[in-house]
């Protein structure tokens, strides 16, 4: 990481609400497991990561998370998509969400 370079990222319930973040403008469910997360800065040049988290209620149901540009002339947002342990698209439970980390 180029020094003085600082990540964003966004904690958000399974809901589409945003907990908490970093150089993040918003949040939103899209439906079915898929969400928008718009940043404050274009971030086609950088490194996006996205993980299944329990949000602080100490038990996280199992699954994944991915991260994925949301549309080619939309350079500040990312798609995240959850699913659950069979690989299938899903929302997560009420106290599950997903965070992103954005690294430029």
């Amino acid at each position: 990481m180029k020094v003085g370079t600082i990540p964003l990222w966004a904690r958000v319930r399974s809901d589409g609400s945003l907990i908490a973040g970093k150089g993040v403008t918003g949040a939103t469910s899209l439906g079915g497991g898929s969400y928008q997360v718009d940043f404050a800065r274009d971030i086609t040049g950088c490194v996006w990561i996205a993980t299944a988290t329990d949000n602080d209620a100490s038990s996280a149901a199992g699954g994944y998370a991915t991260a994925e540009r949301r549309l080619s002339s939309d350079f500040d947002s990312l798609q995240i998509r959850t699913f659950n342990t069979g690989g299938t698209q899903a929302i997560r439970g009420a106290d599950d969400g997903f965070a992103v980390l954005v690294s430029c």
